[in-house]
């Protein structure tokens, strides 16, 4: 039996708080001189981007209504310079060594990687800063990156899904597999050993939990994404934190008729080029914004 996907507070509320300190480097190379490379650039940007949107939206809802736009605009874009300082200051305070403290703009530059006790830290402060008891989720939708929907919107949505695993590792260093895909639905598992090895045990509760809910959030994207659809419903079918191996999720969408014609073969064929090249780390991410214009 299907167990509907918990989005609310009442989880993230109860998470175990956030230690004083990170235990690891943040980014660039562990103690070992490995490079850190669990959680790539956009994912992070995307996260912070959502937060920031949620302070905005709260700061205009909370504006008088006679004041300019002008001035409504310079209010607005305060509120997420402040949330984005107390983020960062938030930030430094738990990374003991000041060799990796990181300004604003180093951390809205989506060509880093950091640690997933970094991602943790990042996803504990937005959720606060947020005010959205569904951030992880949201925030999750949000980290699905113009450089993905490129990749994908040419294949119908069941391909979408299919590519779920590939599309992933592009972001993230995680164990995600397409178990069975349908007309109309795919079924989905997130296995958290690789995640939860990245950081300290009394961090797992989080990673999990975050992680489970922003990959939710960004696979049910996929039908927006390619099709134009709205986002896929979730069903948890299992979840770690209940007890379960893993977590699996079925998404179901509205199904529409195959796209046909020239130009969706070459935008296939230029996907595909496109997907193969990231694969074998042969095409930065950020040229694809690019690329998607021609």
């Amino acid at each position: 039996m299907s167990i509907p996907t918990v989005r609310g507070d009442s989880v993230a509320a109860g998470l175990p708080p956030l230690p004083a300190y990170m235990a690891g480097h943040p980014f660039g190379a562990d103690e070992a001189g490995r490079p850190i490379a669990h959680v790539k650039g956009p994912v992070v940007v995307g996260t912070v981007g959502y937060m920031l949107d949620c302070v905005a939206e709260r700061a205009a809802a909370s504006l008088p209504l006679e004041i300019s736009s002008a001035e409504r605009e310079a209010r607005i874009k305060q509120a997420r310079q402040e949330a984005l300082g107390q983020l960062v200051e938030r930030l430094n305070a738990a990374i003991p060594d000041p060799v990796y403290h990181l300004t604003a703009d180093y951390l809205m530059d989506d060509h880093h990687s950091y640690s997933m006790e970094f991602m943790v830290f990042v996803d504990g402060i937005c959720y606060e800063l947020s005010g959205d008891p569904h951030y992880y989720f949201e925030s999750g939708a949000r980290s699905v990156t113009s450089s993905l929907s490129h990749v994908v919107r040419p294949f119908s949505v069941s391909q979408g899904y299919s590519l779920v695993p590939r599309l992933t590792a592009l972001f993230q260093d995680t164990d995600v597999r397409t178990v069975r895909v349908d007309p109309g639905s795919a079924v989905i598992q997130w296995h958290a050993g690789r995640d939860t090895a990245q950081a300290p045990e009394i961090l797992r509760q989080r990673v999990i939990f975050g992680t489970c809910q922003g990959l939710q959030g960004a696979f049910a994207q996929i039908p927006r994404i390619v099709s134009g659809l709205p986002a896929a419903k979730v069903q948890e079918l299992r979840c770690i934190l209940r007890g379960d191996a893993c977590c699996e999720w079925k998404f179901t969408w509205e199904a529409v008729k195959p796209r046909v014609g020239v130009g969706v073969w070459a935008g296939v064929l230029a996907s595909l080029l496109l997907l193969a090249a990231l694969v074998l780390r042969l095409v930065p991410l950020t040229w694809l914004a690019g690329l998607a214009v021609l």
